[in-house]
């Protein structure tokens, strides 16, 4: 395994301040001075939020689409994702559509500067959530998921033509909540370029309680492309993003599961911040989050390196000493 970091632009949910900082020290950064950055730090790859490129003129845009990727490799790096959250559930034909054209762009984007996959989750909160009303209220199951596989799959079909595979994120009070229901979108999609993603938050606020953590990973098997490391704590529909080692995540256990499958690929780190700060969680009043992407990026690092990179590095002491775990 092996660790990347997730580049965020500033103003990622248009500023509205319950889902994590407004701004962060990279966010107004160019990409290639966040992939020097990362390289100085040992990263060996990087993860892009779509919307950093969609914030440049059209000039600047294809001047990334075309030497970003040559870019990233002469540092030794690789692109591992490209996260463009625009398919959706919701009952309006034309928003779907919409997040349907803007994915398809990112697909485009990730071919041409090489990345591993495009990720989404799929956008509505069925089962409402933190930040999104129920749209259960709107819209039977049966119909939300058929909208689920039909933009999964035109989807799909786009990123195929163009030798690009996605990737499903697994969310808390989401349609995809649980590995079986990843399972089942796959199996209904029947793409082979269709892949999932876990996020330690939502294992733990979703997955968890229901299905151990393991058994989680042995169920999603080879279609796991992308994880992204967080902690967090509370549960659903009330959950708070907390920094790393301060939350509900049981690091030695989602090593061994990540085990268990024989996962070589990234752990992402995604740090966004405390979406909700003071009393109700463990962030700053406000919801400012730590905006430091320097000191993420040191820090997480050399975390998941002890806990899930070399957990073997561990050492406890005991009646007879100090023994490596």
């Amino acid at each position: 395994m092996k660790l990347s970091f997730e580049i965020w632009p500033n103003e990622p949910y248009g500023e509205r301040p319950v889902v994590g900082p407004v701004s962060n020290t990279w966010g107004d950064k160019p990409a290639e001075w966040c992939v020097d950055r990362l390289a100085e730090y040992g990263y060996k790859g990087v993860d892009f939020i779509f919307d950093k490129f969609l914030a440049l003129e059209d000039d600047e845009y294809e001047r990334a689409q075309s030497e970003l990727g040559p870019y990233v490799r002469s540092k030794g790096m690789e692109i591992n994702s490209v996260a463009s959250h625009n398919l959706s559930i919701t009952n309006r034909r034309w928003e779907r559509q919409g997040g349907l054209v803007m994915f398809k762009k990112a697909v485009d984007f990730a071919a041409a500067v090489g990345a591993g996959t495009v990720v989404s989750f799929i956008r509505g909160g069925y089962y409402g959530g933190s930040s999104d009303h129920p749209t259960y209220v709107v819209l039977p199951w049966k119909d939300a998921w058929r909208n689920c596989v039909e933009v999964v799959s035109e989807a799909a079909r786009y990123a195929a033509d163009r030798g690009v595979n996605i990737s499903v994120e697994l969310h808390q009070e989401s349609l995809i909540d649980l590995p079986e229901h990843a399972i089942d979108l796959l199996s209904d999609v029947n793409m082979d370029n269709v892949f999932t993603c876990v996020d330690f938050g939502a294992m733990y606020i979703a997955v968890r309680s229901r299905v151990p953590i393991v058994e989680a990973f042995l169920q999603l098997g080879d279609t796991l492309n992308v994880v992204h490391v967080k902690d967090i704590t509370g549960s659903v529909g009330h959950w708070n993003m907390t920094w790393y080692g301060g939350g509900m995540v049981d690091w030695r256990e989602f090593h061994d599961g990540l085990k268990a499958i024989n996962y070589q690929g990234y752990l992402t780190v995604e740090w966004e911040g405390w979406f909700r700060g003071g009393a109700g969680g463990r962030g700053d009043p406000g919801g400012v989050g730590l905006t430091d992407f320097d000191r993420v990026a040191v820090e997480t690092k050399e975390f998941l390196e002890k806990y899930l990179i070399n957990p073997s590095n561990r050492r406890h002491r005991g009646r007879h000493g100090w023994t490596e775990d």
